[in-house]
């Protein structure tokens, strides 16, 4: 069964409808990016690809204040953002505390940028204007790693190793 939810977006004012289909459990994808169209474009994007986008939030502290709430499967976070902390500082502190995987995006490709965002031992980097397909394979590849990772995790603790 399919059906329509309408959600107020916050960050842009509006309410906006997302196609869901009951039963089916859609990965949450966080987007970090304090360019409105940008922001609007990925969710667009995602929601097309047959994702959720729980939230579009401008600020690295407004992220890590609403990943309690929102649970992402995923955050694509912008290096540049607004407020006290920068994609990269927000990452390395969702990394911390959450263990979410995080995708960056960035129209800044210099050697020391790109050496601080690896740092914080990220997914990947999409160097902007990206398109659709590398967005795609970049959201799977990370949803699989992820899901490969938690079976790791999960073999460990129950005693069994992965390489049996």
């Amino acid at each position: 069964m399919k059906f329509i939810i309408k959600k107020y977006d916050s960050a842009f004012n509006k309410y906006c409808y997302i196609n869901y289909e009951q039963g089916t459990m859609k990965k949450k994808i966080l987007i970090v990016e304090d360019e409105v169209i940008i922001a609007m474009e990925l969710e667009m994007r995602l929601i097309q690809m047959g994702y959720a986008v729980p939230a579009i939030l401008q600020r690295g502290d407004t992220a890590i204040q609403k990943i309690p709430e929102l649970h992402p499967d995923l955050i694509l976070m912008d290096i540049n953002i607004l407020g006290p902390l920068n994609g990269i500082e927000t990452a390395a502190s969702i990394k911390e505390k959450f263990s979410i995987p995080v995708i960056y995006l960035t129209a800044n490709n210099d050697s020391e940028t790109v050496r601080r965002a690896m740092d914080t031992d990220p997914f990947g980097i999409l160097v902007k204007p990206f398109n659709e397909s590398e967005l795609k394979k970049m959201i799977e590849s990370a949803f699989h790693g992820s899901a490969v990772s938690d079976k790791s995790t999960q073999s460990i603790e129950n005693g069994i190793s992965s390489e049996n």
